[in-house]
């Protein structure tokens, strides 16, 4: 009886949680000899951008912007970055750039919590830009920015990882 009320109550048997335990087992160790293609790994990357946009930018309060996210190769980028953003304030909208899998030298777990940290980060630049918009930026406050930036998201990526 308190079997057939559980089955109802979550509405699967406990046969079907070990069957999908089962081929999580199998799946993972098929997955440990099959690597994505690099076309893949791009279209991976730039979902998972995506989605960590719509969950930092709920978590931000910029739901009245239209983010889009796009990956991009490194010779796209400024040199020794790993994504940045364009905005327009009057229009909220905003472009994030993501380094592309391609230019990662790293595997694909610790390149995704990095594609993590890089969004936050830009959001984070979206966030202070209405403050910045009218200041004389300089070499050096851009510096300093950067380092408040990165700072501000390393401490809100390790708090959220402490849940």
């Amino acid at each position: 009886m308190k079997y057939m009320l559980l089955r109802s109550l979550f509405g699967f048997s406990w046969s079907f949680l070990f069957l999908i335990a089962g081929c999580a087992g199998v799946l993972r160790a098929q997955s440990a000899a099959i690597q994505p293609s690099a076309s893949e790994r791009t279209l991976l990357a730039g979902a998972f951008a995506s989605e960590k946009v719509w969950v930092w930018q709920n978590r931000l309060n910029l739901r009245e912007w239209k983010i889009s996210v796009a990956v991009a190769r490194a010779s796209e980028l400024k040199p020794k970055t790993l994504g940045n953003i364009h905005w327009d304030l009057e229009k909220k909208t905003a472009l994030i750039h993501v380094l592309d899998p391609a230019d990662y030298r790293m595997p694909l777990a610790e390149m995704l919590r990095d594609i993590e940290f890089t969004v936050v980060h830009e959001l984070i630049h979206l966030e202070i830009a209405p403050v910045l918009a009218d200041a004389q930026r300089t070499d050096a406050n851009r510096r300093e920015e950067e380092h408040a930036v990165n700072h501000m998201a390393d401490a809100l990526l390790r708090l959220d990882r402490q849940r």
